[in-house]
């Protein structure tokens, strides 16, 4: 069973909305309430929608393989 979930661009702009969250003219995800602040993951790196995978306790989880890995390692220590 294939357990991989995958959304276009449009999704993924109404999941951010449902997060009070916007994407900007530069593509930056940012807050609804306040577009001139950029939503960070938990580095503190800004996250284009095109970089976007999801969101997890209050941070934005990029789409590259060492923000999954490390997001797998947290959840497994039960971090974050």
């Amino acid at each position: 069973m294939n357990k991989t979930i995958t959304f276009d661009s449009q999704l993924a702009k109404t999941i951010l909305d449902y997060l009070n969250m916007t994407v900007n003219e530069e593509e930056y995800i940012v807050e609804k309430d306040d577009p001139t602040k950029k939503v960070l993951t938990i580095d503190g790196e800004c996250v284009k929608l095109e970089e976007f995978a999801g969101f997890y306790r209050g941070y934005l989880i990029k789409s590259d393989v060492i923000s999954l890995m490390r997001l797998a390692d947290h959840m497994m220590e039960g971090g974050w």
